[in-house]
């Protein structure tokens, strides 16, 4: 179904009605425990809490052991937290008036990844001290403000981390890992053409962020 009817004049009318946004856009059902207001986040390191931010590595990483890209490899495997509460998470940003001004504003700076670009992830930082022959130090540094996410994280960290090669000589370290997440609904090829709800879309990421050489 393309806009709304014609009108008095025979002119049709190409703005979609409100009914087919609706309809369009579907819902994001909320988890079934009852909503409460969530405390206002104050993440502790950028990148962190419910952002757009996406920090790069420093230099440092660069000069990594390769058993702390193997941890990298391997948490982000293992991580996987749960897609509907990432969309309850983000719901407000999923509705129809924003997912339309991101739509448009892809179209008109040429981007047509806007809808996923422009959706905050929820992001934490989570720390792991690696020392031969000592068992992980698993250390959250940058909350998420939902403790289920930063929970996620940890554990993918923390299985992640298990050494392959126990005996293998290597420089005692801390590296920290962003792990993220969002939901973000698929850009329409045709905005007029709403038959079909926009899909809802969803990933995640783990990103080696920080290395620091520590005494034996």
């Amino acid at each position: 179904m393309r806009g709304g009817p014609p009108s008095s004049d025979g002119t049709i009318t190409l703005t979609p009605s409100d009914d087919l946004l609706a309809r369009a856009l579907g819902t994001v059902e909320p988890p079934a425990a009852t909503l409460v207001e969530r405390p206002r986040r104050t993440p502790r390191l950028p990148g962190t809490g419910l952002t757009t931010l996406e920090p790069g590595p420093n230099a440092d990483v660069q000069l990594a052991h390769p058993r702390f890209y193997e941890v990298l490899h391997r948490s982000t495997r293992l991580f996987h937290p749960d897609f509907q509460r990432t969309a309850d998470e983000v719901r407000g940003e999923l509705g129809a008036d924003k997912s339309l001004k991101r739509w448009l504003f892809g179209t008109l700076g040429n981007d047509p990844e806007a809808m996923r670009n422009l959706v905050p992830s929820i992001a934490c930082l989570v720390c792991v001290t690696l020392r031969p022959g000592v068992r992980p130090e698993i250390e959250l540094t940058g909350p998420s403000g939902s403790p289920w996410f930063d929970r996620a994280a940890t554990e993918s960290l923390t299985r992640g981390a298990v050494p392959q090669r126990p005996d293998e000589p290597f420089d005692p370290a801390r590296a920290c890992y962003r792990f993220a997440a969002k939901v973000w609904r698929t850009r329409p090829d045709d905005i007029l053409n709403l038959a079909i709800p926009f899909k809802l879309n969803f990933s995640t990421k783990v990103q080696f962020v920080s290395y620091q050489r520590l005494g034996s």
